[in-house]
């Protein structure tokens, strides 16, 4: 069998304020392993895509789209889009990062952040499920928003996920079961300066993050 492919999709429309297309993809991945085994797993049609402050699922199959879920409205704060999105199969969730096109202020920034107001910076992570809220019974909680930068889903089977904080000095834990719930707070070495992005790591328990060039 042929490996796997990542397939990213961007598209922009500034003449039209009202609609933003296709801001990211986030693909359902098959291992170069899987593919390569006897019996191969099926390949997952869809791809992720971010427009008019929704999820899209886009089948490359039958080249249909259609919306996924509907971001919880309003968004955080007036004026805000949504910029990124990472997905977890594991979770049947996503981590859509919101950004203002307003600028940044002081309380925004958290003391100066990454190079202070130099270019938007997300302002609020949202925690959104594929298929709305749940609850009671025991079943896992809905939706949750937390202000940060970056996120990724960290833990075995993607149980938990990492926000990095405004500012960039500290990363917070929250588990998918509980969303809304902080778990752990861990403050960053400030030698190595504040951080930009967070992405998951080589092993579950790991995190990989990246910071800003310049002054």
């Amino acid at each position: 069998p042929s490996p796997p492919f990542t397939l990213f999709l961007s598209e922009a429309n500034p003449s039209a304020p009202c609609r933003q297309l296709c801001e990211l993809a986030a693909p359902m991945s098959v291992s170069v392993a899987a593919s390569a085994a006897a019996a191969p797993p099926p390949r997952h049609p869809d791809v992720f895509l971010l427009g008019d402050d929704a999820v899209w699922a886009v089948d490359l199959v039958e080249s249909a789209a259609k919306v996924k879920r509907q971001l919880p409205q309003p968004l955080p704060r007036p004026g805000g889009r949504p910029v990124r999105i990472s997905h977890s199969q594991a979770q049947a969730a996503f981590l859509v990062a919101v950004q203002s096109d307003r600028p940044a202020s002081a309380a925004d920034v958290n003391g100066g952040g990454v190079n202070g107001a130099e270019a938007p910076t997300p302002h609020s992570i949202c925690f959104v499920r594929e298929t709305g809220n749940r609850g009671g019974g025991g079943e896992a909680s809905g939706d949750a928003a937390h202000p940060g930068i970056d996120a990724a889903f960290v833990g075995e089977g993607d149980a938990c996920f990492a926000v990095l904080e405004r500012g960039g000095v500290s990363i917070a834990i929250f588990s998918c079961h509980t969303p809304g719930v902080r778990m752990r707070s861990f403050a960053l070495d400030p030698a190595a300066g504040p951080l930009s992005r967070l992405f998951a790591g080589p092993n579950p328990a790991a995190l990989a993050a990246a910071s800003y060039g310049g002054d």
